[in-house]
């Protein structure tokens, strides 16, 4: 079976329950969106990404149609395990899609800065790191 993304724009939750009965048993992964070309920033909504984990117990995401990567950015670090952002090679071309399209370099500089939110997010475990070993131990010699 291949892997299932829904993308939740325009639905609400009743309307997600029914389409994941149709689709029950696949590997799905749910992503918040709003569908809005270009969407505005208070219309995106991240926080729904945690209702839809919290109401369906599985992952989640976020079909991103703002203008820039900050939104996408800012998904990854609250958790979402997939970002679907549009691809264009010219913002100006005709059709709804490329307003909330972003350019390769964009889309790479957004990746980019994904990976360090990740790298920064770290296991979730508080602990004294070997980095902080060294000044830990000076500090208590000094205190």
């Amino acid at each position: 079976d291949m892997p299932v993304i829904l993308s939740t724009g325009m639905a609400k939750l009743p309307d997600i329950e029914q389409a994941l009965w149709y689709i029950a048993g696949t590997d799905t992964t749910l992503l918040q969106c709003t569908s809005s070309y270009p969407c505005a920033l208070q219309d995106v909504n991240l926080r729904a990404m945690d209702t839809l984990a919290d109401y369906f117990g599985l992952p989640v995401g976020l079909s991103d149609h703002t203008s820039g990567i900050t939104v996408a950015i800012a998904a990854a670090a609250r958790g979402a395990e997939v970002i679907e952002k549009h691809l264009t090679l010219d913002r100006n071309a005709e059709g709804p899609d490329h307003a909330a399209s972003i350019a390769p370099k964009d889309f790479k500089a957004m990746v980019m800065a994904i990976r360090e939110v990740e790298a920064a997010l770290g296991d979730g475990v508080k602990r004294v790191l070997p980095c902080e070993q060294e000044l830990r131990k000076a500090w208590r010699e000094n205190a």
